[in-house]
Formats: C-alpha cells, sequence, structure tokens
C-alpha cells in the first residue's frame, strides 16, 4: 500500500528532483543546499500533481493519473500548497533564483497545456523530451549555480549543464516507449515515428554525447580523475538500463527501477567531492 501511496502521489519523482538539487548545491559547495533541496521537491510535486490533475479523463492514463483524479480535492490543495512553499524559498533566495524558478515554471505549464497542439505537449514529441531535460537542467543544475554564483567557473557550469540535459534527455526515451501503447494510433510519440531500432540509435547519440560532456570536464581539470570514472560507469549503467525497457516491461521497471537511476549520478556528486 504505501509503496503505491509513493509513486501515485508523485513523491517518488519529487523526492528524486530534490535529492538531484541537493546533491547539485552540495557539489557547488553551497551554504544551503537543504532550502535548494526542499524548494526542488515542492516545485516539482505541485507541477507533476498539476500536470495529471488538468489531463482530466481520456486516453492514456495511468494508475498514477487514476490515482490523483479520484483524490482531486486534496491534491488540488497539496499542490497549490507545494506551489506556494516553493515560491516562498524561492523569493527568499533572491531575485536570481526566483526569475530561475520563474522560467522553470513557466516551461512547466506546457506539461499541462500546450498551445496550437491541441493543448497536449505530447503530440509534439520531439519538443515534449527536449522541454523536459531543459526544465530539469535549469531546476537541477542552474538554480543550484546562481544560488552560488560567484564561486562557479562559467566554463564549468557549461559542461555541468550540457552534462544534465543530455542525463535528462537520455532517461526521458525510454518512458516515451512505455507510452506508444498508452497512447494509441493517433497520437505518436518519438519511439513510435522512429520505430524500435532508430530509438536505440538516438539513445546511444544522447549517451555519447553525455560522455563526451563528462569526458571534457576530466580533460579540462573540472572533474578529476577518481570522480570521473565512476560517475561514467554510472551513466554507462543507466545507458543499458534504458536499452533494455520495452513496452511489455511491467510499471514498476519505470517507476521504481529507472526513475530510481536519478538518485545515481547524484550520490556520486554527493560522495565524491566539490568543484
Amino acid at each position: 500500500m504505501l509503496p503505491n501511496f509513493w509513486i501515485n502521489s508523485c513523491l517518488h519523482i519529487s523526492f528524486c528532483a530534490g535529492f538531484l538539487a541537493f546533491a547539485t548545491s552540495h557539489f557547488f559547495d553551497n551554504d544551503d543546499p537543504w532550502g535548494i533541496a526542499i524548494m526542488t521537491f515542492f516545485g516539482t510535486w505541485c507541477i507533476y500533481l498539476a500536470q495529471r490533475l488538468f489531463k482530466g479523463k481520456g486516453a492514456g492514463l495511468t494508475d498514477v493519473h487514476e490515482h490523483i483524479i479520484k483524490n482531486k480535492t486534496i491534491y488540488s490543495y497539496v499542490a497549490t500548497l507545494s506551489g506556494v512553499v516553493a515560491a516562498a524559498i524561492a523569493s527568499i533566495k533572491g531575485v536570481n533564483v526566483l526569475l530561475l524558478a520563474g522560467l522553470g515554471f513557466v516551461f512547466s505549464v506546457f506539461y499541462v497545456y500546450y498551445p496550437n497542439k491541441k493543448g497536449s505537449l505530447r503530440k509534439s514529441p520531439w519538443f515534449k523530451i527536449f522541454l523536459v531535460a531543459l526544465v530539469w537542467t535549469i531546476v537541477t543544475t542552474l538554480i543550484p549555480a546562481v544560488d552560488n554564483y560567484s564561486r562557479i567557473n562559467g566554463e564549468d557550469l557549461s559542461y555541468f549543464a550540457a552534462e544534465r540535459f543530455f542525463f535528462i534527455y537520455l532517461l526521458t526515451i525510454p518512458f516515451d516507449i512505455r507510452d506508444m501503447l498508452r497512447d494509441g494510433v493517433k497520437q505518436k510519440n518519438l519511439p513510435a515515428i522512429l520505430g524500435a531500432v532508430r530509438t536505440r540509435v538516438l539513445m546511444s547519440l544522447v549517451f555519447l554525447f553525455l560522455a563526451i560532456t563528462v569526458l571534457m570536464q576530466w580533460k579540462n581539470g573540472h572533474y578529476e580523475e577518481e570522480f570521473f570514472i565512476p560517475l561514467l560507469a554510472v551513466y554507462a549503467l543507466i545507458f543499458v538500463l534504458c536499452l533494455m525497457a520495452k513496452q511489455e516491461s511491467k510499471e514498476r521497471y519505470f517507476t521504481l527501477v529507472l526513475d530510481a537511476t536519478l538518485l545515481l549520478p547524484a550520490a556520486v556528486l554527493l560522495f565524491e567531492g566539490s568543484f
């Protein structure tokens, strides 16, 4: 019962986002990583709940959607309060954090409503994955960076942000594989357009770019050797897990395995040092 609630209430993905932001803030040697983590947790919870609350009934509903819609009243309050808490912390953090948090929120609105595509971001598959990766990069990388901007080199941050973007992009693709049957024939997502083989080629290319960003940071002295090797190994493991995702894979493979891989690079960041 508790694991189902943990997943269906979107607490698991909110925790992963908060932990990733905390680890990044720690890696950047920020003074207050907990504030960023709590803001990210509640902000993510607000957006993910809102997306499912506004989806309504129709095709493509998951157990998570059905659980939240069934308990719409209480989750509406939870989403609102979560958004207020996240906004309050962002305001306390200062103008730069507030502006970036606002930018992430504006982009996240497209999760709920996307103009010119009959209200669905899912009908723009290429842009959908790009937007998801962009929002996660803003929230878990750029916000921790501006919270401690004076201590971070611009080149370091550029490589780090690119690494985070490619990581999230890679991790998002298997979830479109999962949703192929759920979306139906009229709404084709990226794997449905590309086919199984080309989708795996795309994942391989994204992983290649991800590996290059890690190697470049090591080459330029941003990562020490004892740091970049375990980080690259973690990304390689995640890449293999992404390749193993299939339409017929059980839901728990995505929610308990793939979602949880967000914690792996965060753990490396947390335990291996800082800039």
